[in-house]
C-alpha cells in the first residue's frame, strides 16, 4: 500500500497548482478552525466529471497540485489567524509545531518556514521518517501515558467535531 500523502506530494510537484482553482476552505471565516471536507468533495466531483477513471498523468498531477495548493493555503490562513490572535491577547508564541503525516511534505514545510520567519518563531517539525499518521501518534501517546502510570477509563464521550474555541485550558 502506498502512502497517499507521499503520492499526492509527488504528483503535485509535477502539476499546475492553479489548473483547477479549488476554493480555499472557510476563507470567509476569520478563526482558527479548519475543515477539508468541502475541498475533498470538490476534488472528488471534479475527478468524477472527467472522462473515464484512467486519467492521464498530467491531469493527475494538476489535480494533486491544485488540491495541495488549496489545502496548504487553508492551513496557512488558519496559522496566520492564530498568530494574530496571539498578538491581540498579548501571548508571545516561541514555536510553531507541526506533526502527523502531512508534516513530511516539503512544500508545506517550506510554506510554514516562511510563516515562522515572518512571525519570528521557530518551526518545529520531526524528521520525515518520524512524520507518522496521527492515529499512530495518538496510540504512542497512550502507551507513554500507560508506562508513566497515568491511566484513565476508556469510557468517554466521542466528540466528532470539536471547535477549537470550545476547548478548556
Amino acid at each position: 500500500m502506498h502512502d497517499v500523502g507521499a503520492v499526492v506530494e509527488e504528483y503535485a510537484r509535477r502539476g499546475n497548482p492553479h489548473k483547477y482553482g479549488y476554493s480555499i476552505p472557510m476563507k470567509q471565516k476569520k478563526n482558527m478552525s479548519f475543515s477539508f471536507s468541502g475541498l475533498k468533495t470538490s476534488v472528488k466531483k471534479s475527478v468524477e466529471a472527467m472522462e473515464g477513471t484512467d486519467l492521464p498523468i498530467e491531469t493527475k498531477c494538476d489535480v494533486a497540485a491544485s488540491f495541495q495548493h488549496a489545502a496548504f493555503e487553508h492551513l496557512a490562513q488558519r496559522i496566520v489567524y492564530a498568530f494574530e490572535k496571539c498578538k491581540e491577547t498579548n501571548v508571545i508564541p516561541s514555536s510553531l509545531v507541526v506533526s502527523g503525516g502531512v508534516a513530511a511534505n516539503v512544500a508545506l514545510r517550506n510554506r510554514l518556514e516562511m510563516l515562522s520567519t515572518i512571525y519570528g518563531v521557530q518551526l518545529v517539525v520531526p524528521p520525515p521518517s518520524l512524520c507518522c499518521d496521527n492515529g499512530v501518534m495518538i496510540g504512542w501517546a497512550a502507551i507513554e501515558k500507560a508506562r508513566a502510570g497515568s491511566w484513565s477509563s476508556l469510557a468517554t464521550d466521542i466528540i466528532q467535531k470539536w471547535p477549537l474555541n470550545e476547548l478548556e485550558p
